[in-house]
């Protein structure tokens, strides 16, 4: 389960990543549109996390509720971190 876990956080970490570099050369500089993506995958590793506790065991490509809201909130706070540097220099040169 934890090798599950880690390969789908990388997988969605890439993906959140390409997603807000798409969304800030789509939106003006001063929109804060880049970070929608990481946000949305936050939320939804919170439902999973939450759906974990209520229901029983369900697994998805090897990896519960739970591995699947971990990974997700991983790969929001990775992709997050990489998009906030990103858009700092995008800043910076505008």
């Amino acid at each position: 389960m934890a090798q599950a876990t880690v390969i789908i956080w990388a997988v969605l970490t890439v993906l959140v990543v390409i997603l807000n570099v798409v969304f800030g050369k789509a939106k003006p500089a001063k929109s804060f549109a880049t970070y929608i993506p990481g946000a949305v995958v936050f939320f939804v590793g919170l439902v999973f996390l939450t759906l974990s506790s209520s229901m029983s065991r369900v697994e998805i490509l090897g990896a519960g509720f739970g591995g699947w809201g971990i990974a997700c909130l991983m790969a929001a706070t990775t992709a997050l971190l990489i998009t906030a540097v990103y858009d700092s220099n995008r800043h910076q040169s505008a």
